[in-house]
């Protein structure tokens, strides 16, 4: 059943321009709006909206389209105008690699902190994490013992924990 739809639009798309790199832009550009308007409230929204309604029937008919060399050429710049403006942002990446590092010091541990795999979760109901104040090194103390003298197997430190 699935394969003779497939046929089917295969066969009807025959001919037809198809989706191009210029048609999943006007998408997303789309898309966006449509998210950004749902923020606003009255004239604007309706703006908002209009605009990416548009945008989305440009986008249908460049993809059904019969007049592939024009949709072609059309694509063609819209790859030539990006390529220019790709370009001329490559200057900006010292700084986006800067701002980048930078936030990603900030949140390095916060992905990590959320992602517990089976294995950490079970460790976890049975043992208590620590880290050493000398080195950073994890130990791993079995809960239930008390106040405990933890000594680091890496670098000696002894701290108090309880357990």
């Amino acid at each position: 059943m699935f394969n003779k739809m497939r046929y089917n639009m295969a066969r009807f798309m025959y001919g037809r321009n198809g989706v191009d790199q210029l048609s999943g832009f006007m998408t997303s550009v789309s898309l966006i709006l449509i998210v950004v308007s749902s923020f606003l409230r009255g004239w604007l929204y309706m703006i908002f909206m209009l605009v990416s309604v548009v945008l989305l029937i440009l986008v249908y008919v460049r993809i059904f389209s019969r007049n592939i060399a024009r949709r072609q050429a059309e694509n063609r710049s819209y790859l030539e105008f990006s390529g220019k403006v790709r370009y001329r942002l490559r200057g900006l990446q010292p700084f986006f690699r800067r701002t980048a590092s930078w936030f990603s010091g900030i949140f390095s541990g916060l992905g990590a902190r959320f992602r517990k795999t089976g294995d950490q979760a079970k460790q976890m109901k049975e043992f208590h994490i620590y880290k050493c104040p000398g080195c950073g090194q994890k130990i791993r103390i079995p809960r239930g013992k008390g106040h405990i003298v933890v000594r680091c197997p890496k670098c000696g430190t002894e701290f108090n924990k309880v357990s």
